[in-house]
């Protein structure tokens, strides 16, 4: 699902990745499986689920979970609605994102602040994703269309931690490695696309992942040993509206809605393979339980071994303003 996500306005879930994903995650919210994204968890920009995905590998859980950028992408995720969110309020925001996930397990939080650049469309803003090895502090540079059809963003981000090193002439050796200080460096692209009406809602994630490691890693869940990592990802979801009154027949700006959703995601990492490759099924919830809050429950089928089967994520963004 669960990339970084855009700070102007709320992304849907593909899947964190999804991912967010969405990045935002992803940072948003961007699993091993593919990503935070940027998984349920950055479609990385623009949905929950693509950003979970699009979130690192050993850094988000003490069993060393994947990249989430399929495999070294990770990321969330990124999720609103395109044209509920006008960019005629141009003030500064600040949201907190995060998700859990099942297969393998992982859990990361995220925070974003951006700053929208007079009433051109571009924002510029700063995030921190804190995973379980390791902590990811970048700087993004964003561009929504009026209406929100499109959005796109750029990520740049140091990512130290802890991690897995092969030593120079020697074979991996697995999980009976200790795990030492390192710095990785990320480059993520990531566009949006949200074609939203009041019942139905097409949905469309692209993101390009660059990571750089000066150490060859030994990532024991997705069963590689990487350096420099080269991802792209796709993911394509259609939504129903299952409640909530549509924007063209309410006052409000933001109407509360939840829908319905289905997600596929297919991505790849050079000279490693395919990953992620997964189908999602899962629900999203806008404005609720509260304004602001946005809720993803990302149920999906991973065909990319190692991380193969079923999964969940449930990922949530906050806006602190």
């Amino acid at each position: 699902m669960p990339q970084a996500r855009p700070l102007a306005l709320p992304r849907p879930p593909t899947l964190l990745t999804v991912i967010a994903l969405l990045n935002a995650a992803p940072p948003s919210l961007a699993l091993a499986d593919e990503a935070p994204t940027d998984g349920a968890a950055e479609r990385a920009s623009l949905n929950p689920a693509g950003d979970a995905h699009n979130v690192d590998p050993g850094s988000l859980r003490p069993d060393d979970a994947p990249d989430a950028s399929g495999g070294g992408s990770t990321d969330p995720p990124e999720v609103d609605a395109a044209g509920q969110q006008p960019q005629g309020a141009l003030e500064g925001r600040d949201m907190l994102s995060g998700a859990l996930i099942l297969n393998p397990e992982g859990l990361y939080a995220r925070y974003d602040h951006g700053e929208p650049l007079a009433d051109s469309g571009f924002w510029v803003g700063g995030f921190a994703t804190f995973l379980f090895y390791s902590n990811e502090l970048g700087v993004q540079l964003q561009y929504i269309t009026d209406p929100a059809l499109v959005e796109v963003h750029l990520d740049l981000a140091f990512e130290p931690g802890f991690f897995r090193k092969v030593p120079t002439g020697q074979p991996p050796q697995g999980e009976d490695a200790g795990r030492t200080a390192a710095t990785r460096f990320v480059a993520r692209a990531q566009s949006n696309i949200n074609l939203q009406l009041d019942h139905v809602w097409l949905y469309s994630r692209t993101t390009a992942l660059y990571r750089h490691r000066d150490f060859l890693e030994d990532d024991t869940i997705l069963e590689l040993q990487i350096a420099r990592e080269y991802s792209l990802e796709q993911a394509a979801a259609a939504f129903v509206r299952l409640a909530g009154t549509p924007p063209s027949q309410s006052a409000a700006p933001e109407p509360a809605g939840l829908w319905l959703y289905a997600e596929y995601t297919l991505g790849g990492i050079l000279d490693v393979g395919t990953r992620p490759n997964r189908v999602s099924l899962g629900l999203l919830s806008e404005d609720w339980p509260r304004r602001g809050t946005t809720l993803n429950l990302d149920l999906f089928y991973s065909f990319a071994a190692p991380i193969d089967g079923p999964g969940l994520i449930f990922a949530w963004w906050v806006a602190l303003d």
